[in-house]
């Protein structure tokens, strides 16, 4: 399984100023919160030098050129991971990665009275197990385009064991500090419903590992 990464983490760390510093990238201020200047990205061709703009209270860029755009698929602009992902030629994990180990320090994670846990978020504790048994090779994933290494790195196959995962796919849900909390169940036919959950289980809304491995799986 490879290394676990908090992209929202890196993002709220990780300013798109200090960012530029570091690629030797200096704008010029045009508002309280804005910078523009020449587009640094690879992917400029035109010889436009006010298209590119930083937002530094949202932490975003964009570039309105046309070339800019049309060579990045239409996108207008991003956040620091796709910055970095495109001056560095690499995907958005890789991008996360060079900042994750690089010279920028990304602060501790804490906990306050706004962000601590909920009843229902701590009824998701950690896992002591995790499935072994899974089936990558399955006909449901290989319809979906989904390759047997691709099912290992998520996690995610077959279940042919014993419970409610029984005949469908397991989906494993992740916590914001990717330990292992829950198995969701795919099915694999028409069956009703869709997906299931554990028993009690408390909360979905940090299950980021879960809400990518459905993105592959759910297309019907």
């Amino acid at each position: 399984m490879k290394r676990w990464i908090s992209f929202s983490a890196i993002k709220n760390a990780v300013t798109m100023q200090h960012t530029l510093t570091r690629y030797g990238i200096f704008l010029k201020a045009a508002g309280l919160d804005a910078l523009r200047g020449q587009c640094p990205l690879p992917t400029h061709e035109s010889d436009s030098v006010h298209s590119f703009s930083v937002d530094t209270r949202r932490n975003i860029w964009a570039c309105h050129s046309e070339s800019c755009i049309r060579n990045r698929g239409g996108r207008i602009g991003g956040n620091v991971l796709d910055f970095v992902a495109l001056m560095e030629r690499c995907s958005i994990r890789e991008a996360a990665l060079l900042l994750q180990d690089g010279s920028i320090e990304l602060p501790p994670a804490r906990t306050t009275q706004a962000t601590r846990p909920s009843v229902a978020d701590r009824r998701n504790m950690p896992l002591t197990f995790q499935l072994t048994e899974l089936l990558g090779q399955h006909p449901y994933l290989v319809a979906r385009g989904v390759d047997e290494a691709t099912a290992a790195w998520f996690g995610i196959g077959y279940y042919p064991g014993p419970g409610f995962l029984r005949g469908r796919i397991a989906i494993p849900i992740h916590n914001v500090a990717g330990e292992l909390v829950g198995y969701a169940g795919r099915s694999v036919d028409s069956s009703e419903p869709k997906y299931l959950f554990p028993r009690a289980f408390g909360s979905r809304r940090s299950c980021s590992i879960f809400i990518a491995s459905t993105r592959i799986l759910h297309k019907s």
